[in-house]
């Protein structure tokens, strides 16, 4: 019977704490982008450069620079972008070392 109780107890205990380490969801679309300054930045996020973040405003596209935007920002939209990059290289990577074989040597028998 106690041995029920402790392993009842150990579940609601490793439930109880996964719930609690689990990060709440965000979209990148419910944190509206902001400047360093905490002033939000009015359009629409096209896309992250390694220039900065690309905004479409009423007037056109506008590139903010890295440096002039929010650390938290910064955080949701340079991961992604990095890691695209990241796989990008390791894909390079991967096709320029299948395409460069080693060369076989060949040695010509001796005493001929």
């Amino acid at each position: 019977m106690k041995t029920g109780i402790k392993l009842g107890l150990s579940a609601i205990l490793v439930v109880a704490a996964l719930g609690l380490w689990a990060p709440a969801a965000e979209e990148l679309s419910d944190v509206p982008p902001r400047l360093a300054n905490g002033t939000v930045i009015e359009g629409t996020v096209q896309e992250a450069t390694p220039e900065g973040l690309v905004i479409q405003r009423s007037k056109g596209k506008y590139t903010v620079p890295w440096k002039h935007l929010s650390a938290g920002t910064r955080y949701r939209y340079e991961r992604p972008m990095f890691a695209a990059q990241e796989a990008a290289r390791t894909n390079a990577l991967k096709k320029t070392a299948g395409a460069a074989k080693p060369a076989v040597k060949t040695t010509a028998p001796a005493g001929k």
